[in-house]
């Protein structure tokens, strides 16, 4: 296991510092539409095994809008950035769509590979789980590729239930019942 340190911040800027094992220092926040001017170069550093897991095999073009935000509010996302000299590099985005009433949302996450299995991912839940809990989600649902063995992990060390297994396309279905300051009380639990 690595020891990631989650530095506190004022609550009303929402950018925690995740400091990684690697050294990398990672600021998790709400996606802006600028985000999509890094998109490309992110998409394009993962790997096909990666895109696999995230895409499902339905890898989009990697055009700008790749990983637009629309400003319909259904879909709400969250990035990871380090800075590479004077640039924001986007290593690690999470988001969720509201389904229905409102109450249930289905998520997408995705870190780069050179920074997988250092805690971002776990950041990027953390911050995704209470995004969707301030948006008035009660249950957040995702799938996982069975042969994820990190996000299998992750789903189940922050309380996500395994629901349903698709054998065929080797999915996994996690569902978690959203409540109380998820961000707040887990992410900075180790501070």
């Amino acid at each position: 296991m690595h020891a990631t340190e989650y530095r506190p911040v004022p609550r009303n800027l929402d950018r925690p510092v995740v400091r990684l094992p690697s050294g990398h220092q990672a600021v998790v926040r709400r996606a802006s539409p600028q985000d999509c001017l890094l998109a490309p170069a992110f998409l394009s550093s993962l790997s096909a095994r990666t895109q696999r897991r995230r895409f499902h095999g339905r890898l989009p073009a990697l055009g700008p809008a790749s990983l637009a935000v629309p400003s319909n509010g259904r879909l709400q996302a969250m990035v990871a950035t380090v800075h590479d000299g004077a640039c924001e590099v986007l290593v690690g985005d999470a988001r969720f769509v509201v389904e229905g009433d409102g109450r249930d949302a289905e998520f997408a996450i995705v870190v780069t590979d050179a920074l997988r299995r250092q805690g971002l991912g776990r950041a990027l839940m953390l911050a995704l789980a209470q995004a969707a809990f301030d948006a008035g989600v009660r249950w957040l649902r995702g799938e996982v590729h069975d042969d994820n063995p990190a996000m299998l992990t992750l789903m189940l060390s922050l309380g996500f239930s395994p629901t349903r297994r698709d054998e065929e396309a080797g999915i996994v279905v996690f569902e978690q019942r959203l409540s109380g300051r998820w961000f707040a009380t887990e992410a900075f639990a180790s501070a």
